[in-house]
């Protein structure tokens, strides 16, 4: 059976040939969940990279990348402007990752599609930074 790159037994940015993707969601996102800034940059190179290639979203999918983003959603929920950039980050980043299906049962399965509705609530009428 394959190990989902977001175990926390598994940290590939510690194994000899690390995954940029693991290192990208594991190492930032799930081993960091209190730091906005990067959550904010995790979810930029997230949205980045399944944007560019369908098998690096089906790759960061699988990984749980979907999960984390919308954790970085729940937890980073203010009105400022840093949550703010963050919602729409995440927002991207789940709309480029939604064509697979990994994704879509980490958004039912986490709530994220509430969150997507909230981020546009309170944070549609953002004026960008």
């Amino acid at each position: 059976t394959r190990t989902p790159l977001y175990s926390s037994s598994h940290n590939p940015c510690t194994h000899a040939t690390p995954s940029i993707l693991g290192c990208i969601h594991t190492s930032g996102m799930l081993d960091h969940p209190s730091t906005l800034r990067l959550q904010l940059a995790c979810c930029g190179a997230v949205h980045a990279l399944a944007r560019r290639s369908p098998a690096l979203g089906e790759t960061l999918a699988t990984a749980g990348a979907a999960a984390a983003c919308v954790g970085a959603m729940n937890r980073f929920r203010s009105a400022g402007a840093s949550s703010s950039r963050l919602q729409a980050a995440a927002c991207a980043a789940l709309g480029a990752l939604l064509p697979h299906a990994a994704a879509m049962r980490q958004l039912e399965e986490g709530g994220g599609l509430r969150l997507l509705l909230r981020a546009v609530a309170e944070h549609g009428s953002d004026s960008p930074a």
